[in-house]
């Protein structure tokens, strides 16, 4: 079987650094500890699916996007247009 291409945990961490949020304000946003959501930025544990759903929802982006987009491309161009 082949492996799925999973960037959620990068994903997580790239769109809190662009909206310029720390771990302790989205921890507190989604009724979590600071060191649960660390863990998962940091691919140590999958969020629960209620708390996926939550951070999709927070970002406005779809959890299929979350998982299995590079989201690092979608920043790029961000980036590059506002120069």
């Amino acid at each position: 079987m082949e492996k799925v291409d999973n960037r959620l945990h990068e994903n997580i961490r790239i769109l809190r650094a662009l909206k310029g949020f720390t771990q302790k304000k989205l921890a507190a946003e989604f009724d979590i500890l600071q060191s649960y959501y660390s863990r998962i930025e940091r691919g140590i544990i999958d969020p629960p699916s209620t708390l996926l759903r939550k951070i999709s929802e927070f970002y406005h982006v779809s959890v299929d996007s979350l998982i299995y987009t590079d989201l690092t491309k979608d920043v790029q161009i961000m980036t590059e247009k506002k120069k």
